[in-house]
């Protein structure tokens, strides 16, 4: 039994579902740091290579299940569900987003000074004194640049799989229409 479609019922749902979301992110991304804990070498590196495949995997999965359950539970329409989506995408991204800048503020900030020290490191014979100084105070930006950029690149990633998730439950028939959920509705009870 379906429910109606009410926006209450939209925003509540995409907020549990990009709750959902964004706590599968943050675990797929430290699952991919476990093989950096063995070690370096040959086997560690594809290891981590697979592993961050299978994130991507199990995100649009996860991401597609979402929308289907949603689908399947609330009366709604191709512009809806995508509504819907970029709703869940919304949420995941500013969770993902602040775990990131939590992570670099509070949890390990000196991680963002070993990143742009090893860089300088790296890059010292190109680079001349003004260009390392400005590099050394972009530590104090850093995370501020990593949140939104992470905020942008989660929500885009969101929308395409919001897009292509309700192109997918609404397919376009011979005729250039979309098939709504009353309609599936009505055949079914024929």
């Amino acid at each position: 039994m379906t429910k109606e479609f009410s926006s209450s019922t939209s925003w509540n749902s995409a907020a549990v579902a990009g709750l959902v979301m964004g706590a599968v992110t943050i675990a797929a991304d430290y699952l991919t740091t476990v093989p950096m804990l063995l070690g370096g070498g040959m086997v560690s590196t594809l290891l981590t290579y697979i592993l961050k495949i299978a994130k991507i995997f199990v995100c649009i999965y996860v991401f597609r299940y979402l929308m289907q359950r949603f689908h399947d539970t609330v009366r709604t329409d191709y512009t809806r569900i995508q509504r819907y989506g970029m709703k869940t995408a919304l949420f995941s991204s500013i969770l993902v987003s602040g775990f990131a800048l939590l992570q670099m503020l509070v949890i390990n900030p000196d991680m963002t000074a070993q990143i742009v020290n090893s860089t300088i490191e790296a890059y010292s014979g190109m680079m001349d004194s003004n260009t390392t100084a400005a590099m050394e105070k972009m530590i104090n930006v850093l995370p501020a640049i990593s949140f939104f950029t992470s905020l942008i690149y989660c929500y885009l990633w969101g929308w395409v799989l919001s897009t292509f998730n309700a192109r997918r439950l609404f397919p376009v028939d011979q005729f250039g229409e979309r098939e709504t959920n009353e309609r599936k509705d009505d055949s079914n009870n024929l």
